[in-house]
């Protein structure tokens, strides 16, 4: 199990690297936007993490009914960020003159900023964003399965980058409940399941809950296992900061709607005794992939 251990850490290590980098920037850039602004610029890493911290719940539809099952692992996520993410239609705040919209970098978008010229040769600069490809994420995760049904709990919280960064934190929740051993004789195994999530972004400068719930399926060939499932992805945000230039302060309070929707799932997962491996894909109002790695029964 030592070795087992390494492993997920490695791995939680490596994949969280590419989700860190730059987050220390997000509410220095925040602070030159308001309203509209502020929603356009942030949003696409909202709805990035949002869709991407949803994955990897389940490897397989068959539950115990009689027993227990017990399984501790690690779960890797990654959703790739589409070009239309990466900029916006963003508008000077006042007093500068003329409010004519440009097209600015996003926070997952070009590091370049913009800078436009206004009344009395006056001049206004868009920051840029993160330069990101990919939203990418793992948390440790441990499942127990008993008469039927299913609990999981994921949590994972660091700091990111230097004192000042503060912790990127995710808490999550999970039930599933077989339905297939109502059904006799059924060629799958069928479960309907909610998972609910709270991610942290420097305390409260950025605060997501999602909620998935849906119906998962699968059938065993041997050590593989064909798994699948069909839900809906809900999730909103509330980022919090204050609004800065030369002559304001303000608090600002965005509330962010997800790009909610339906999501199907599919994988495919290789059990060798107490070691489970499984990989994913989802696709939806966006794209994401997922590799679970837990051991237990």
């Amino acid at each position: 199990m030592q070795a087992g251990n390494k492993i997920i850490l490695l791995f939680l290590l490596c994949v969280f690297i590419l989700s860190s980098v730059g987050y220390s920037q997000i509410e220095d850039n925040l602070k030159r936007y308001t309203g509209k602004n502020g929603e356009g610029y942030i949003s696409p890493l909202v709805n990035g993490l949002s869709v991407n911290i949803n994955r990897g719940w389940y490897q397989t539809a068959k539950l115990p009914v009689l027993g227990l099952r017990f399984r501790i692992g690690t779960v890797a996520m990654i959703a790739p960020i589409p070009d239309k993410d990466k900029k916006f239609m963003a508008t000077p705040e006042a007093p500068f003159q003329p409010k004519t919209p440009v097209e600015a970098s996003t926070i997952v978008g070009s590091e370049e900023s913009v800078t436009v010229t206004g009344d009395g040769g006056t001049v206004y600069p868009f920051p840029g964003g993160l330069n990101m490809n990919v939203t990418a994420f793992a948390a440790p995760q441990v499942s127990i399965g008993f008469l039927g049904s299913e609990a999981i709990v994921r949590y994972f919280s660091i700091e990111m980058g230097d004192s000042e960064a503060g912790k990127l934190s995710v808490f999550g929740l999970g039930v599933r409940h077989s339905i297939s051993q109502y059904l006799i004789l059924f060629p799958v195994d069928i479960t309907i399941g909610a998972f609910w999530q709270k991610i942290d972004v420097d305390k409260d400068l950025i605060n997501i809950n999602t909620l998935h719930y849906g119906v998962q399926a699968s059938r065993g060939f041997g050590p593989l296992t064909v798994f699948g499932g069909i839900g809906f992805d809900n999730s909103n945000a509330s980022v919090s900061y204050t609004y800065e230039d030369e002559d304001t302060t303000k608090p600002i309070e965005l509330d962010i709607k997800g790009d909610n929707g339906i999501e199907i799932t599919s994988g495919l997962g290789l059990n060798m005794a107490i070691i489970h491996l499984s990989a994913e894909a989802a696709f939806g109002t966006r794209t994401a992939f997922a590799v679970n790695l837990s051991f237990g029964l």
